[in-house]
């Protein structure tokens, strides 16, 4: 009987969270092309990958990775079929947490469930991630918010998991040095994602090496430290490439004048508080919460303790600094309360830091043996909170799937009507309005606006669209 009940359990742990995932990625498989991709995938395929990268790090930003992925990805999946892009990077994202987990839970003990334990984390902590994320629309569904503000965080969780794996094969000079490489490189190309990705890499590593050197109590280059301090160095490296890049004095002269650091403070921790605010003001969210803390509470009391209670406190300080300072990049470029769909990067941070900081809290009340009843009434509860947020995600979001099933169809719509007005010889095509569910500018009536200019790029053919406001 027991052999059966365990699997149930988990199952029952498990789905609810799982189908809240499947429903994100079932609306994401609605995707289409918006704004900038018409952009983004004219110059991946008529510049290639390093005339593109070049191009782009002079005139638009220095994201000098980001350009690489957009040469790979819209060469090989085109505008008929980026709708396949969202779910299977959730997919991707959910197996790469995976093994990172179950590296993170082997280096303690092996029980015979920890494959169970690594799917149930895996599982929650993506559905918190997006859950708490303030728009997947733009992080997640929109390309090129997308492969910005999402795809750095699968990339730095497959790192993880490929980091963790080099330690263990860190056994000698040679191989040590190779993993530092590796974990230089490594970190270098994922700081080219995005501006805000990359100061959060740079804190959390930084984090990371101050919290090993606190629980040791002296600073010591072994394998994790070198590992640290060459991901460090990658990061910096691409600090000053992207700092470097003249699209930024571009960018600049068009942006609001650089704020001093008083007025950044106050805008980001104003922000931040209200972003803090609408968390606790949706059920759902503070039920997924509660949810993910118990469970980590209870599967903590399953392992053996590797850290001292003190860093309970420490990493959720960490959680909430961290998502903090996502704040501080954005605030930064426009003087107000950034892009909503940049703060998925501290999100990620926050919940990361809050699950291991449950983890540990559980570590230490199965060392003390608190909690009657081996943690049974943590995990109902747990069950409890997290079936309830899950059923209350999963039927808002998809009694929304209209919003996203109507813009694909309108696109195309319109996209078989440009197309058959560029085979019919005529000189322009004016759509209908491309409102979108990304809330994102679209053509209008100005052959110069840009998105006007995006999709005639992409067409090669002068495609625009009704003033705004009709």
């Amino acid at each position: 009987m027991k052999k059966l009940y365990r699997p149930l359990f988990y199952l029952i742990a498990t789905l609810p969270s799982g189908i809240a995932l499947f429903v994100f990625g079932y609306l994401g498989s609605f995707t289409r092309f918006i704004a900038d991709d018409y952009c983004s995938a004219y110059y991946a395929k008529e510049l290639g990958l390093f005339s593109s990268i070049l191009f782009s790090y002079r005139t638009i930003n220095g994201r000098y990775s980001v350009y690489g992925i957009d040469w790979i990805v819209l060469n090989l999946i085109d505008a008929y079929h980026i709708g396949w892009v969202p779910p299977l990077a959730l997919v991707i994202w959910t197996i790469a947490a995976f093994l990172a987990i179950y590296s993170l839970l082997s280096t303690q003990k092996k029980p015979r469930d920890i494959v169970w334990h690594a799917l149930l984390v895996a599982v929650i902590a993506l559905f918190l991630i997006l859950l708490l994320g303030p728009n997947i629309n733009q992080s997640l569904y929109w390309w090129n918010g997308m492969r910005a503000y999402a795809f750095p965080l699968i990339v730095l969780t497959f790192w993880i998991s490929i980091l963790l794996w080099m330690r263990k094969k860190m056994t000698s000079k040679q191989r040590m040095v190779a993993g530092a490489f590796l974990s230089f490189l490594l970190f270098f190309l994922s700081g080219g994602l995005s501006e805000t990705y990359l100061v959060m890499q740079l804190s959390l590593l930084l984090f990371l090496a101050f919290l090993k050197v606190l629980h040791e109590r002296k600073v010591s280059i072994d394998r994790d430290m070198l590992l640290i301090l060459a991901g460090i160095l990658g990061t910096f490296l691409s600090l000053s490439i992207v700092l470097h890049s003249h699209a930024n004095v571009i960018r600049r002269s068009v942006m609001p004048a650089t704020p001093d650091l008083r007025t950044l403070t106050t805008i980001s921790v104003d922000s931040y508080l209200i972003f803090l605010k609408n968390i606790l003001f949706q059920r759902e969210k503070v039920l997924a919460l509660l949810g993910s803390f118990f469970m980590m509470i209870w599967l903590g009391k399953r392992y053996s303790p590797k850290m001292g209670i003190w860093f309970v406190p420490l990493l959720f300080f960490g959680a909430f600094l961290l998502l903090l300072g996502s704040f501080l990049p954005g605030v930064y470029g426009y003087v107000q309360f950034p892009p909503t769909r940049t703060l998925i990067i501290g999100v990620f941070m926050f919940v990361v830091f809050l699950l291991c900081a449950s983890f540990l809290l559980g570590n230490w009340l199965s060392e003390h043996n608190k909690f009657p009843y081996r943690g049974r009434i943590i995990a109902i509860l747990a069950i409890l909170f997290l079936l309830t947020s899950s059923a209350i995600t999963t039927h808002t979001l998809y009694n929304s799937r209209h919003i996203y099933i109507d813009f694909a169809e309108k696109w195309d719509r319109v996209d078989a009507e440009i197309l058959e007005a560029k085979a019919a010889g005529a000189p322009s095509i004016t759509t209908e309005a491309m409102n979108n569910w990304a809330r994102l500018d679209r053509p209008n009536e100005n052959p110069k606006w840009w998105p006007t200019r995006c999709y005639s790029l992409y067409y090669d053919f002068l495609v625009m669209g009704p003033p705004y406001g009709n």
